[in-house]
């Protein structure tokens, strides 16, 4: 099956069969009793979820599929293996897994981290390095009270015959840090893992301030599509399309100390003394 790239902006309709992806990225709006529903038929039926928070809106959506994990909403930073300032740790500490192949470090922008409350159902497939802490005052300092250890970012879990991934950062996948490190390419492994349509959920994404650049957004890609032939590297383009809006998003509702790097600026900070 040759795969598709569409947006998603409600549950109201069937969602696909199950070789559909549907990505959340950085939700806001909370989730319905209906659309969890609608989204436990498609896991249990072989789905596959993407679920990227750090605000903790998906933990909603985590309780009403009764998934052992949330996330916990404070924001970590790592003292020694960062880029750029210790808010942009870098992963590199990864459990066997085909989302993990091939990737060696993974750049995250003031991620959270994943409390997983059952080991035997929700699956760690990736933490933060023994040098990282939860960042109280979001300054990248550890605090006297504060002691370094690693964290769950990324972790799976079974639903049914589906796969629910769980991913720490929203940010990790937005237009400025997609192309750094290997964030893209465990974007890659997520979309080879299911052959048909990916879609990408606008649903719970505030329509406010961005309604008209939003249905612009949503003519262009719709025009884009048509265009496109089906294939695997096209359908990347089209979800670096929506992962640009999503980018664009984030950047407008949440303030940065440090943007504006290039890869070229990005570099391991390990020197332990």
């Amino acid at each position: 099956m040759t795969p598709r790239a569409q947006l998603l902006y409600s549950y109201s309709a069937p969602l696909p069969n199950a070789t559909a992806l549907i990505a959340i990225v950085g939700p806001r709006i909370p989730f319905e009793s209906s659309e969890t529903a609608e989204l436990r038929l498609f896991l249990k039926n072989g789905g596959t979820v993407l679920l990227a928070d750090d605000f903790g809106t998906g933990n909603g959506l985590l309780q009403g599929l009764n998934v052992s994990a949330r996330f916990s909403g404070q924001a970590i930073a790592d003292l020694y293996f960062y880029s750029r300032t210790p808010s942009f740790p870098l992963i590199s500490d990864f459990v066997p897994d085909t989302l993990n192949r091939n990737v060696t470090a993974l750049m995250m922008d003031h991620p959270t981290y994943i409390q997983i409350l059952n080991s035997s159902l929700v699956k760690a497939i990736a933490l933060s390095s023994p040098f990282s802490f939860v960042d109280l005052h979001n300054n990248g300092t550890l605090s006297p009270n504060e002691n370094t250890k690693a964290y769950p970012v990324i972790a799976t879990a079974r639903i049914g015959a589906g796969f629910l991934v769980m991913v720490a950062n929203a940010n990790m996948f937005d237009n400025e840090l997609i192309g750094l490190f290997n964030n893209q390419l465990f974007f890659r492994n997520l979309l080879r893992t299911e052959s048909g349509t990916t879609l990408f959920d606008l649903a719970h994404l505030p329509t406010a301030p961005l309604t008209d650049p939003r249905i612009s957004f949503r003519r262009e890609l719709d025009a884009s599509l048509t265009v496109l032939q089906s294939t695997l590297v096209q359908g990347l383009v089209a979800a670096g399309l929506v992962i640009v809006f999503a980018g664009v998003y984030l950047a407008i509702n949440r303030p940065r100390k440090t943007r504006g790097y290039t890869a070229e600026e990005s570099s391991l900070h390990s020197d332990l003394t």
